[in-house]
């Protein structure tokens, strides 16, 4: 039985090319329109300000928001963009009542 699955697993090895994968992976994470663009419109370090700020930890935000921590950490570092909602939430949880704090976390340019 082990043997079975042995080859069942070499079979599947030859059959994905994982280096073209992780290779594509890694290309398509950053192909976001706004990195594409060149415009980072999360500051990254202002996040973390509000975040220290907040006492919160990445975790916490992430587990509000219901998205996962990688999801999280892509939105943080301009790899994918907040939806409204998820801005709304945000503004909240770290007490933003400004446009100008607002716009100085996630409006960044």
């Amino acid at each position: 039985m082990g043997l079975i699955n042995q080859q069942k697993e070499k079979n599947i090895n030859k059959s994905v090319d994982f280096k073209s994968a992780k290779r594509y992976y890694k290309h398509e994470d950053f192909k976001s329109t706004i990195y594409k663009e060149g415009m980072n419109l999360t500051n990254s370090i202002e996040f973390e300000v509000a975040l220290k700020r907040a006492g919160l930890t990445k975790k916490d935000v992430a587990k509000y928001l219901g998205i996962s921590e990688m999801g999280l950490y892509k939105k943080i570092n301009n790899i994918t963009e907040f939806k409204a909602s998820e801005l709304s939430k945000l503004y909240k949880l770290f007490k933003l009542e400004t446009i100008e704090s607002q716009q100085r976390i996630f409006f960044a340019q």
